[in-house]
């Protein structure tokens, strides 16, 4: 099932163009890599 709007990296919800971060989950720890052209982060992603 695929999704119009957004989009799942490794569990990180982007935008459907992986350019907005949307929502990080914030149960994992480390650090995570935003993909190559993204650009702007929800306010409340974290």
């Amino acid at each position: 099932m695929s999704n119009s709007a957004y989009c799942s990296v490794q569990g990180v919800l982007f935008d459907k163009h992986a350019k907005t971060l949307v929502q990080d989950p914030g149960d994992r720890f480390g650090s995570d890599t935003v993909p190559g052209g993204g650009t702007n982060f929800f306010s409340e992603a974290f």
